[in-house]
This record gives C-alpha cells, sequence and structure tokens, in this order.
C-alpha cells in the first residue's frame, strides 16, 4: 500500500520528473510551486463562487415562498373585502342578523326552566344538606377545638424549640462577634510597632500559663465545658483587656517613637531648608562678587587708561618743554643776530638807490610778514580759546580732557615749531638785505617790533603753557583720586575677599553641621529602622500568638458549631415529625372531612 504522500501527489498528476520525495520534504523543480498555487486559487474561486451561486438560490427560493404566501394572503383578503362589500348592504342578509337571535329565544326559555326546575331540587338538597352540615359541623367543631389544643400544645414546645434555638444562635452570635473582635484586635496588632521587648515576654508568659489553663480546662467533660465556657469567656475578656492595655502602651511608645522620628524629619527639613538658603545667599553672594569683580576689572582698566594717558599728557608735557627751551635758545639767538645786525646797519649807513629799493621791497615783504604773524596770533587765540572751552568740557570727562590736553599740546608746539622757522626765514632775508642801511634801519625797527611782537608770544604761550601746567596739575589731582579711588575699590574687594573667606568658612561650618546633621539624622534613621525591626518581630510574635488564639477560639467555635448542628439536627428532626403528624392530622381530617360529606350527600 503506498504511503499517503505519494497517493497526495498522484492525485495531483504531477510528472515524476518535477517532483522529489525526501525524507521529510518534498523537493519541486523551479515553476511547479507557482502552478500548484494557481490550481489552488482556482479550485477556490470554484468553490467561492458555487458557493455564492446556492447562497443567491437559496435566498431566491426563500423570497418566491414568501411572495406566493404574500399572493395568497393578498387574494384571501381581497376575497374576504368582496363579500363583506356585497354583504354589507344586502337587505335580506341584516333581516337574517336581526332574526338569527330571536330564532333561539324558545330554547334559551326552556332551557332557563329545566336550570330552575334544576336549581330548586339543588336548593332543596342544600337545605337538607345544611341540616346535615349543621349537625356535623358542631361535631367538628369539637373535634376542631381538640385538635387547636393539640395544635397550641405543639405550637409552644415549637415555640420552645425555637427559643432555645435562638438562644443558641445568639450564643453563636455571640462567639462569632467575639471571633471578630479577636480578628479586629488582631488586624490591628498587625499594624502596631512596639519596641518594649520585656513587656511582650511578659505577656507570652501570661498567654502560655492561660493557654495551658485552656488546655486543662479542655480535658474535661463536655457538660462542664458548658460551664466553665462563661469562666474562659470572662477571663478570655480579662487577657483581652490586659492586651488592650498593652496595645495602648505599646501605642503610646509607638507615638512617642513615630514623635521623634517627625521631629527629626522636621529638623532634617529645616536643615535641607537651611542649607537651601545658604546656598542661595552662597549664589547671591557670587553674583555680588562677580559684579564686583566685573566692577573692578573695569576700574582697573579705567585706570590703565588713565595712567596711559597720563603717561602719554607726561611724554607731551616732556616735549613742549623741549620745543620751549629749543624755542628760548632760538629766541636769545635771535636776538645774537639781532644785535650783530644793529652793528653791521650803524657800519653801512652809506647804502646805494639799489639799496633803497631793495628796502622798500623788504619793507612790503616785512609787512606782508607782519599781517601774516598778526593772522596767525589771531588764529592762535581762536585755538587758545578752543583749549580753553576743550578743557572746560573735558572737567566733566577725564578721557577728553585728556586727550583735549594733548591736542593743545601738539597744536602750540608744532606753532612753536612754525614761529621758529619764520624766524629762520627771516634771518636769511635781513642776511640778504643786510647791504641796504635804511632798509637795515627799518629792518632794525621792523625786527625790533618783531622781536617785541615774539616776545609777547611768547610770554603768551608761556602763559598757555602755564595754563596747560595747571591742567596738568589738576588731571594730576584726578588722576591721584582716581588713584584714591582705586586704592578705595582695592579695599572693597579685599573687603569682599575677606567677607568672602568668611563666607566660606561659615559654609563650610554649615556643612559640617548638615553633615553632622545627616549623621544624627542617619543614625535616627538606623535607630528607627531598628525599632520597626523590633517591631515587627513583636508583631510577628503577636501575630503568632493571636494565631493560636485564633485556631484555639476556631476549635471552640468549630465545637459550638458541632453543638449547633447537632441541635438543628434535632431541631429538624422534630420539625419533620411534627410536620408529619400534623400532615396525618391533616390528612385524617381531610378523610373524616370526605367522609363526612359522603354521609351528607347520601
Amino acid at each position: 500500500m503506498p504511503p499517503p504522500l505519494s497517493l497526495q501527489i498522484k492525485s495531483l498528476e504531477l510528472d515524476p520528473n518535477l517532483y522529489r520525495i525526501g525524507q521529510s520534504k518534498v523537493f519541486f523543480r523551479a515553476g511547479v510551486l507557482a502552478h500548484l498555487e494557481e490550481e489552488r486559487d482556482m479550485k477556490i474561486t470554484d468553490i467561492i463562487i458555487s458557493f455564492q451561486a446556492w447562497c443567491r438560490g437559496y435566498v431566491a427560493r426563500k423570497a418566491f415562498a414568501k411572495r406566493q404566501q404574500q399572493l395568497t394572503a393578498m387574494k384571501v383578503i381581497q376575497r374576504n373585502c368582496a363579500a363583506y362589500l356585497k354583504l354589507r348592504n344586502w337587505q335580506w342578509w341584516r333581516l337574517f342578523t336581526k332574526v338569527k337571535p330571536l330564532l333561539q329565544l324558545g330554547a334559551e326559555k326552556m332551557a332557563l326552566q329545566e336550570q330552575l326546575q334544576a336549581e330548586t331540587e339543588l336548593c332543596a338538597e342544600a337545605e337538607e344538606m345544611r341540616a346535615r352540615l349543621a349537625a356535623r359541623k358542631q361535631e367538628l367543631e369539637e373535634i376542631l377545638h381538640d385538635l387547636e389544643a393539640r395544635v397550641e400544645e405543639e405550637e409552644e414546645r415549637a415555640a420552645q424549640l425555637s427559643g432555645e434555638r435562638k438562644k443558641m444562635q445568639q450564643n453563636i452570635g455571640d462567639l462569632e462577634q467575639q471571633l471578630d473582635e479577636e480578628e479586629g484586635a488582631r488586624q490591628k496588632l498587625q499594624l502596631e510597632k512596639v519596641t518594649l521587648e520585656s513587656k511582650m515576654k511578659k505577656v507570652e508568659e501570661d498567654e502560655k500559663k492561660s493557654l495551658e489553663e485552656r488546655i486543662s480546662e479542655y480535658t474535661t467533660n463536655l457538660t462542664e465545658e458548658e460551664e466553665k465556657s462563661k469562666n474562659r469567656l470572662r477571663r478570655e475578656e480579662k487577657s483581652r483587656q490586659e492586651l488592650e492595655k498593652n496595645r495602648r502602651k505599646l501605642d503610646g511608645d509607638f507615638n512617642e517613637v513615630h514623635d521623634q522620628i517627625s521631629e527629626l524629619q522636621a529638623q532634617i527639613a529645616e536643615l535641607r531648608a537651611q542649607l537651601a538658603k545658604k546656598e542661595e545667599e552662597l549664589q547671591a553672594a557670587l553674583a555680588r562678587i562677580e559684579e564686583e569683580a566685573a566692577q573692578k576689572n573695569l576700574a582697573q582698566k579705567k585706570i590703565r587708561e588713565m595712567e596711559a594717558q597720563l603717561s602719554e599728557l607726561q611724554e607731551d608735557l616732556d616735549l613742549e618743554r623741549q620745543a620751549r627751551t629749543k624755542a628760548e635758545k632760538h629766541r636769545r639767538d635771535l636776538g645774537e643776530e639781532l644785535e650783530a645786525l644793529k652793528t653791521e646797519l650803524e657800519d653801512t649807513l652809506d647804502s646805494t638807490a639799489a639799496q633803497q629799493e631793495l628796502r622798500s621791497k623788504r619793507e612790503t615783504e616785512v609787512t606782508h610778514l607782519k599781517r601774516t604773524l598778526d593772522d596767525e596770533a589771531k588764529v592762535h587765540e581762536q585755538q587758545l580759546g578752543e583749549v580753553r572751552q576743550k578743557h572746560g568740557q573735558a572737567f566733566d570727562e577725564l578721557n577728553e580732557q585728556l586727550e583735549q590736553a594733548k591736542r593743545v599740546e601738539l597744536e602750540s608746539v608744532s606753532m612753536l615749531l612754525g614761529d621758529g622757522g619764520e624766524l629762520l626765514e627771516m634771518k636769511k632775508r635781513v642776511e640778504t638785505d643786510a647791504g641796504s642801511l635804511e632798509t637795515a634801519e627799518e629792518a632794525k625797527k621792523r625786527y625790533q617790533r618783531d622781536l617785541e611782537a615774539s616776545n609777547q608770544r611768547m610770554e603768551e604761550k608761556c602763559a598757555a603753557f602755564e595754563k596747560l601746567d595747571k591742567t596738568k596739575t589738576r588731571v594730576q589731582q584726578e588722576l591721584d583720586d582716581l588713584l584714591v579711588d582705586q586704592d578705595h575699590l582695592r579695599q572693597i574687594v579685599s573687603n569682599l575677599e575677606k567677607k568672602q573667606k568668611k563666607f566660606d568658612q561659615m559654609l563650610a561650618e554649615e556643612k559640617n553641621i548638615s553633615a553632622r546633621y545627616a549623621e544624627e539624622r542617619d543614625k535616627a534613621e538606623a535607630e528607627a529602622r531598628e525599632k520597626e525591626t523590633r517591631a515587627l518581630a513583636l508583631t510577628r510574635e503577636l501575630d503568632t500568638l493571636m494565631d493560636t488564639q485564633l485556631e484555639e477560639l476556631e476549635d471552640e467555635l468549630q465545637g459550638t458549631e458541632d453543638a449547633k448542628l447537632r441541635l438543628e439536627v434535632n431541631m429538624q428532626a422534630m420539625k419533620a415529625q411534627y410536620e408529619r403528624d400534623l400532615s396525618g392530622k391533616d390528612e385524617m381530617g381531610e378523610e373524616k372531612k370526605r367522609a363526612l360529606v359522603k354521609q351528607v350527600r347520601i
């Protein structure tokens, strides 16, 4: 018999060259699986199409049957409607509907007479039956009174039994309530955290003694157990009260420990708040220190700029002094040259007409030079006024004052150098025009005037230099003030550094304090954990004790439940017996009643 796999492949009607069968697989050539999948899809489409066609045919048949039923119903309704429309207004039909009830009046009258006769006979029989039943009723009432008395006796017995049952249920409820109370106490004791082992040991010893007493008591008889159960309950109440006292004490101890932990936590929170506050103050102080350091850097930068400007002014003043000494030297040289020119003019009084023409030319040149010198003097005066204005404006800002002073010094030096150049030119011209006496005399006078003017200008320049010295002294004073301010700033910075050191020291102290508090907190937490572990151990011991107590109470409850079950079984048996008796009596009463009814009917 070929295997199932080969049969399945043969059912596909494939060429044996297109596949090979292995141990656990079938290997196909390329394209065979695609062909098989196409055939599978074709089969699936054929199945789905046939299923859809069958479904559509079924739905169409159901719709056709429904349409046929609707058509038959429509025909019946139309036929009934047509018959009603035909008979509605037909007079014979109306007469038939009115006469038909009248035709049945005779038969109804005869039936009523027969019914009346039968009722009269039944009434007579009923009167006789009533008389017999009245007599029988008295007999039955007497029997009923007897039965009621017996029923009352049975009800009293049932009430007594129900009272006993209620008492037992009440006892069971009390025991269950006590068990619930013990369960609640156990749950409360589970949540408590105690720390006093000595008290718990005493409680354990008391519990052991009470357990030994209970074990000795359990060995007695059941009758004695009922009497001693009350005493045991009292002892249990006392022990529960003792447990309550111990629990209250333990609650107090736990509350004290909890208060201590809360106080420690509050102290920790305060220390953390103080630490955060100190950190904020530290951040603010660091920010102020940074701002003051920035101000210090700005002040130092400004001082360096002022020192650089002061050094530049010092250099300018040195250059101006050098130029001044050069001008003094040049003035002395010009005086000596003028003296030499005077001697030469005295020697050259006999000059020619050509020299007079040259003298006139030189006079024009000298007048032109004089005008230029006057213009330059005016320009110099204007420049001095501008310098004064600039110095007045520079009084507010030190940097502008120094720059203006430098500018004034440079202008004065350039003017001095220009005057020196003009004097050199004049000397050259005098040397060239020394041949003419008249021109020499006029040149002598002119040179004297020029010398006086130059002396006046030199005096003005000396005054300007004095002003510059004053401005220099003022700038020096301002620089000294700045240096004083710098010293003050340095002192402030040093004070701030000292404060920062003090603050760092305070911060270190605070950190030490916080570390000490953290250690104390860790110690307190460790103590709290130890207390918690001890409390958990004590709670476990209490749980074990409570479990043992619960087991004992459950045993007692089991005994009471057994007694309860026995009572219930007895009550059910009595109830069943009572119901059987009652049902038997009811059956007897029914039988007697039926017998009486039969007798009455007879």
